[in-house]
């Protein structure tokens, strides 16, 4: 009978130690779920912190190419200017210098008309 009573006794340790591992398991299990779904909800934000970055990017690089289009056409737009206001200024002094010489031509021409009228008054 002792016998049995001590096979019962390392049977209820046995059991006993089976349900704190079974139980120990089951712990270390749930901790490790909810591990996992902590570090699921942060690589979940990271990526779409990093769609987020990539799409401020994209715009970012965007704006900068317009601006440096922008930019260009401006350049382009200012030498365009620069180059017609020199070109007014040629045709100016272009102008001036035929105003003059016609000027010029127009007195000669009004001195000898007056002095064909001086002579064929005599």
């Amino acid at each position: 009978m002792l016998n049995q009573i001590e096979t019962l006794v390392t049977l209820f340790e046995n059991k006993k130690s089976v349900v704190t591992i079974t139980v120990l398991l089951f712990v270390i299990t749930f901790v490790t779920s909810l591990v996992n779904i902590c570090f699921k909800v942060n690589i979940d934000k990271l990526e779409s912190s990093i769609e987020e970055l990539s799409e401020d990017k994209a715009n970012l690089r965007a704006q900068y190419l317009s601006e440096i289009s922008l930019d260009n056409l401006n350049l382009k737009a200012g030498e365009m200017e620069m180059q017609q206001a020199s070109n007014d200024n040629v045709h100016r002094v272009s102008s001036a210098r035929e105003s003059k010489n016609f000027q010029a031509l127009e007195a000669r021409t009004h001195k000898k008309k007056s002095l064909k009228i001086l002579i064929s008054g005599y």
